[in-house]
């Protein structure tokens, strides 16, 4: 018994973890650009031609929260004080400043509605467990609530006309997290994908507004940081779904984005913090053929994207 005791032990160090078994390859077609990403306080380019990393010129930055936002069209939108919000420098809402500030979110499409934010107290505590998302018509000054959510750049997006988002408080990312859809003029959400047990993460449209990509596992309380293990789904409007790919054990996918043509998409593999960039293609996956480097996240949730650019096939 000890004899095969060492031999098994043998093995397994001969063979690798399955999480590495996916040997690096590179996607090797210049049409879908290049990537620049931080990696400390080092800024990199790799090509999805040869996928060489070369030092970039300039770091990129993560985008900070603004004071102003424009919409498609030209409108500007900016906080006057902390509870007046205006629009091409006109009054359209006058919230409470005792309770607490309003901050910006993102226009509709069409550039008729502005969504926004209350945050009680100014309390980062309090906004980490998730604040209620509004929806104001700029022409009327009508508000309507959509839905409480935590409000990471990554859990909601457009489909022409339609916005998807992740809906749920309570910072821990894999709990109470529903999928959902929303359109004007009620802006009520409707579930995507019933389902209790399951919990749903970052969320990216596709070009054809047909469908998401969307991170989903079990529901967990589990609040350790890496115990996440997100699959990558695409989940249509017309609630059909499909799973993209499923992740080896210990490890989770996150932070998706497509190509410019919906034929592609990139995604962040992660494990104990580590990321690495791979791309799903025509059901197959490539990768990992870059290493982002290592990121904390917050409760189970990670922006890879956060100052990261993917240029030409983006």
């Amino acid at each position: 018994m000890r004899v095969l005791a060492v031999a098994l032990a043998l093995v397994s160090v001969a063979l690798p973890a399955k999480a590495e078994r996916h040997a690096a390859r590179c996607p090797g077609d210049a049409s879908l650009g290049a990537v620049t990403f931080a990696r400390g306080p080092v800024g990199y380019r790799v090509s999805l031609a040869d996928c060489r990393e070369q030092r970039a010129a300039q770091p990129p930055t993560p985008s900070r929260p603004r004071g102003v936002l424009r919409s498609r069209g030209g409108r500007v939108a900016r906080i006057a004080g902390k509870a007046t919000i205006m629009v091409d420098g006109r009054v359209v809402h006058h919230g409470r400043a005792a309770a607490g500030p309003l901050g910006l979110v993102d226009w509709s499409p069409d550039g008729r509605w502005l969504f926004f934010y209350l945050d009680p107290l100014g309390s980062n505590s309090i906004a980490a467990d998730g604040l209620e998302l509004q929806a104001l018509r700029v022409a009327d000054r009508k508000v309507v609530v959509v839905t409480t959510m935590l409000l990471s750049r990554d859990y909601l997006s457009w489909c022409g006309s339609s916005l998807v988002l992740t809906a749920g408080g309570d910072r821990i990312a894999t709990h109470h997290k529903r999928l959902v859809v929303a359109r004007a003029p009620d802006w009520r959400p409707h579930v995507l994908w019933s389902d209790s047990r399951r919990a749903f993460g970052s969320v990216g449209c596709a070009p054809d507004g047909s469908g998401v990509a969307v991170l989903s596992q079990r529901d967990s309380t589990d609040a350790h940081f890496f115990h996440t293990r997100w699959q990558l789904w695409r989940v249509g409007l017309d609630r059909a779904r499909r799973l993209l790919d499923d992740p080896p054990r210990g490890s989770a996918d996150e932070s998706p984005r497509w190509s410019r043509d919906g034929n592609a998409l990139l995604f962040v593999r992660e494990r104990q913090g580590i990321g690495r960039l791979l791309l799903w293609r025509r059901d197959q996956v490539t990768g990992p053929f870059a290493n982002l480097g290592y990121q904390l996240g917050y409760y189970g949730h990670d922006d890879w994207w956060a100052g990261a650019t993917w240029t030409a096939g983006a």
